[in-house]
């Protein structure tokens, strides 16, 4: 008499704590395919190289992006600095607002 837990999917699990394949093998030969295929897609990418088209956008677009982010920066830095001085001046004049300190 053999005794098996279903297992969300992976199939099921025997007594003899072994996985029997299920409905699901078809998705575990997709993902090994697909991490089969990493090494071979990133050495052709390194033997083929980018154009200098390719090469000069990609330097662009992150050029463009360290702005953005240096820009983000500098609006979190104003804000901060900001709430910052009005919660000092808040402070500061607490006592002729009559709220006490």
């Amino acid at each position: 008499m053999s005794l098996s837990l279903p297992t969300p999917g992976l199939g099921v699990i025997s007594s003899a704590g072994q996985l029997v394949p299920g409905r699901h093998l078809a998705m575990f030969k997709l993902i090994s395919l697909l991490l089969a295929a990493i090494p071979v897609f990133l050495f052709l990418r390194a033997v083929l190289g980018r154009s200098t088209a390719a090469k000069r956008a990609v330097s662009d677009f992150r050029r463009r992006m360290d702005y953005l982010v240096w820009a983000m920066l500098v609006l979190i830095a104003i804000g901060l600095v900001y709430s910052i001085m009005s919660y000092t001046s808040l402070w500061l004049h607490a006592p002729s607002l009559g709220m006490s300190r």
